[in-house]
């Protein structure tokens, strides 16, 4: 039956036969959704829907994992599992906005002791749309600063004879020169491979990390 199928791609996946899981997972759907041999309740179809969008997400199936995972949602709203994987869905599809409009769905469904990797991937993708972080709730942009008023100029009092011409001279110090922009500045520049990994876009390893990640 369906829950066998389940319990099938749970283990398969766990052995890290990903494709095999996704196999046991879709068969497992067949069942509930298209046989008509079985009266599965909706809790079990977005727990397998759910599974087999993790399976896709280990496979970079990202389109066909973030529809796993909307399919789940349409069957319980409140699913953590399933936002959190169609935010990474998305993420992949370089959908960034839509995938931290789940994360934030996502973050008041999990206590302090299981958000860090939401709120890890909330910074990644805030990051990505170019949002300053906030502080104190408010966002982290200094107010333009308030122009001073302005004080009338006094004249410059104009020599009472002109200068001797030996204080016309010019010093003989040579002029400072500007910094070479070869010279080393204070920021600097990050390596090819800093830049490569940066631009890489993070995938979840095949053995699950946390409570959030795990089939059921």
């Amino acid at each position: 039956g369906a829950e066998k199928a389940k319990d099938t791609g749970n283990k398969l996946f766990q052995e890290g036969k990903i494709e095999d899981s996704e196999r046991w997972f879709s068969k497992a759907i067949w069942l509930v959704e298209e046989s008509g041999k079985v009266n599965a309740p909706d809790s079990l179809k977005a727990i397998l829907h759910s599974n087999r969008a993790y399976a896709r997400l280990q496979l970079e199936h990202w389109s066909s994992a973030e529809g796993d995972c909307s399919e789940a949602l349409k069957l319980n709203s409140k699913n953590p599992k399933a936002l959190y994987r169609r935010a990474l869905a998305r993420k992949g599809l370089n959908q960034f906005q839509g995938a931290l409009e789940d994360v934030k769905h996502l973050l008041p469904l999990l206590d302090s002791q299981n958000n860090a990797q939401a709120l890890k991937l909330k910074e990644e993708l805030e990051s990505k749309l170019g949002i300053a972080p906030l502080v104190n709730g408010s966002d982290n942009e200094k107010a333009p600063a308030k122009a001073s008023p302005s004080r009338p100029v006094e004249p410059v009092a104009t020599p009472a004879e002109p200068l001797r011409p030996e204080l016309q001279r010019p010093s003989s110090a040579p002029a400072e020169q500007p910094p070479s922009p070869s010279s080393g500045s204070s920021l600097a520049r990050p390596s090819a491979s800093a830049r490569a990994l940066a631009a890489t876009p993070s995938i979840p390893s095949s053995s699950p990390k946390n409570s959030m990640e795990m089939l059921r």
